[in-house]
């Protein structure tokens, strides 16, 4: 069990490590694919393996680039160390239910690895992906109709389009300011495992996200 446990660790490591590159590219409009070979984001000198080793060149490089020595973004490393978490937590908590299986395990590593995504752009940008959220839900709704029978199918979808609403309403109601259109298909894509677990992302989800908003102000003296 260790072994797995540390080899979905470092397997983590290397896709949180590829996320990053998708975040910076997509928010910049460049290709995913294209360069292949990362480079620094000051001085545009392509990285070698060395420089690529999840987490490791960061802390050995002293947090600054090689070549230019100009500092490197702590997205990187959080975002890696993040991803490589949530894996380990994922085969763990999968083999604790047994149910572990590729199936089980390949929808949950895509579904990390799209909020991971969508979360870090969002909390940089305030812009949500839709592209990555429509697609996670997508991957969401039929992982769900493949794993389970008709009824249980019909509750979570329910559950998830329940969870839209409530947030939908929030977005009305708030006109756009509480929170955007794309954290609504975000909640969906989140609750499609059923009603007791939407309203408890919804609540978790909304006290996070007013800390996260009123954190700026919390240390401002009100006059």
């Amino acid at each position: 069990m260790i072994f797995y446990l540390a080899l979905s660790f470092v397997f983590g490591s290397a896709v949180g490590s590829f996320l990053n590159v998708v975040i910076d590219r997509i928010t910049q409009g460049g290709s995913i694919l294209h360069p292949l070979r990362s480079y620094c984001d000051h001085c545009k000198t392509p990285l070698n393996v060395l420089d690529l080793v999840p987490v490791i060149s960061f802390v050995g490089m002293g947090a600054k680039c090689r070549y230019c020595k100009k500092p490197i973004s702590w997205q990187y490393p959080i975002v890696e160390t993040s991803v490589a978490t949530l894996f380990t937590l994922a085969f763990w908590v999968l083999s604790q239910r047994e149910i572990l299986s590729i199936g089980y395990l390949g929808y949950w590593f895509i579904l990390i690895s799209v909020l991971v995504v969508v979360a870090t752009v969002d909390f940089k940008f305030s812009l949500i992906p839709t592209t990555f959220v429509f697609f996670a839900s997508l991957v969401a709704l039929f992982f769900t109709y493949f794993t389970n029978d008709s009824a249980i199918f019909i509750e979570h979808v329910l559950a998830a389009f329940a969870a839209g609403l409530f947030f939908l309403l929030i977005v009305i109601l708030t006109r756009g300011r509480g929170m955007g259109q794309g954290d609504i298909g975000g909640f969906c894509c989140s609750s499609y495992s059923g009603q007791k677990e939407a309203w408890s992302n919804c609540a978790v989800c909304s006290v996070f996200g007013i800390w996260v908003f009123n954190k700026p102000f919390l240390g401002k003296r009100v006059n």
